[in-house]
């Protein structure tokens, strides 16, 4: 069967859900038989500075994991705003129907654990 009709037939799945739960469960195959589930666990994509976003994500692990308060307040100051790297980018939003780039949703989920430290 062509992907495409597996997909069409998925959203039917997608389409009827009666909960969250089963929508969700739906989502992940639609996600995994469209490729977005692979999509998303991969950093590389011209929609966003994935290197910079890397590299900005280490250090606020390092400075946090190492209690460097100062650090993390200069890093987080100098660092959090809507379009770091091109996060802000509405592409990155629209591939999956579970999230975006596990990276930027890894990135956000370390500033909000840096700001609760």
């Amino acid at each position: 069967m062509k992907q495409s009709k597996k997909l069409k037939r998925q959203q039917v799945v997608l389409d009827s859900a009666e909960t969250y739960a089963d929508w969700l469960v739906a989502a992940r195959e639609y996600d995994d038989m469209s490729g977005a589930t692979l999509w998303r666990r991969r950093d590389h994509t011209h929609l966003y500075d994935y290197a910079q976003i890397r590299v900005r994500l280490e250090k606020l692990r390092s400075l946090r994991t190492r209690n460097d308060d100062q650090g993390l307040l200069f890093a987080l100051n100098e660092g959090v705003h809507g379009n770091m790297g091109g996060m802000g980018n509405s592409e990155l939003y629209t591939q999956s129907l579970l999230g975006t780039k596990h990276l930027i949703e890894d990135y956000c989920e370390e500033i909000a654990d840096a700001i609760r430290h």
